[in-house]
């Protein structure tokens, strides 16, 4: 492989790690999102188990 083709591979694989950092960051936010609604869900539960 010469210098060149390393230079352009190693840029590739830069440019696929800031991708996956980027889904990696968008999927922890979905998930804190989830646990959110969680929690607010089952407080509700809580409100509603009480009025009953």
């Amino acid at each position: 492989m010469s210098l060149f083709e390393s230079a352009i591979f190693l840029q590739i694989t830069d440019i696929l790690q800031v991708i996956a950092d980027r889904f990696t960051n968008a999927a922890h936010a979905a998930l804190a999102a989830l646990a959110a609604l969680a929690a607010l869900a089952r407080r509700f539960s809580q409100a509603y188990e009480k009025q009953t």
